[in-house]
């Protein structure tokens, strides 16, 4: 019987290791990288904000905070139009040592400036969900409000919330069966739902189609001449964020 000398059975030895440290590797391997790939998906959900609507003029973006959570420090580079689904509290820690405490309830509207690294944090016992205009373009340009305006003919339904060099938002409300004046909307405008709504728009021509929203829906709506019916059994709410021209 052939002795093996102890060089060669080392050598041996090293390549049966090897090769089973190549095989372990090789059996790893995809369930490292499905791993891996679920880790960059669980970050990028984390991450990646909840983007409603995006054009060349704002970007919506719903985020949803739980009781407690607080973000990463951050700055917001544009002015932004908030809008409340839920009650809620939050706290605005700047780095500057400013703190900021704000409380709101369903509904409301606030406008919120570019600027000022800060965190925030849910300061209430519930979650809560806010919408946030982004405002891409700076505003400025005159306004010329025409005279079948939603304000001027329907002021009991159009209340304006805001109005400022890049926005007016205005709040529409409507009882079971009411309809507003026919009315025009001269600027490019978004529309937040802040309740499930089944709305008849009626043209000039009397002609008209029947929508249904969801609640915390968001659209884009340009020019348009018509007056809007509540067919829905409870009251609704809207609020219409128009654009206006920049210089």
């Amino acid at each position: 019987m052939r002795h093996t000398p102890a060089f060669e059975q080392h050598a041996h030895n090293g390549a049966c290791s090897a090769r089973r440290k190549s095989l372990f590797l090789f059996c790893l391997a995809p369930r490292f990288a499905a791993l891996c790939a679920l880790f960059v998906a669980m970050v990028s959900a984390v991450a990646a904000p909840n983007v409603l609507l995006e054009d060349t003029d704002v970007r919506i973006v719903l985020a949803s905070v739980a009781p407690g959570q607080k973000s990463q420090p951050h700055h917001h580079t544009v002015n932004r139009v908030m809008i409340a689904l839920d009650d809620g509290k939050m706290r605005l820690a700047f780095d500057d040592g400013k703190v900021v405490d704000r409380e709101w309830k369903t509904g409301d509207v606030w406008w919120d400036t570019k600027g000022g690294t800060h965190t925030s944090e849910n300061m209430g016992g519930a979650a809560y969900r806010l919408i946030e205009v982004e405002l891409k373009r700076p505003g400025g340009g005159a306004v010329a409000w025409p005279a079948d305006d939603p304000v001027a003919t329907s002021p009991a339904h159009f209340k304006v919330e805001l109005d400022n060099e890049q926005v007016r938002v205005m709040r529409l409300r409507l009882a079971p069966k009411e309809k507003t004046a026919l009315h025009s909307h001269q600027l490019p405008r978004m529309m937040v739902y802040l309740n499930a709504q089944q709305v008849r728009m009626t043209l000039a021509n009397g002609r008209g189609s029947t929508f249904r929203y969801k609640a915390g829906q968001v659209t884009r709506g340009g020019k348009a001449r018509h007056a809007e019916s509540n067919l829905g059994a409870g009251p609704l709410t809207t609020l219409f964020i128009e654009l206006k021209p920049f210089l």
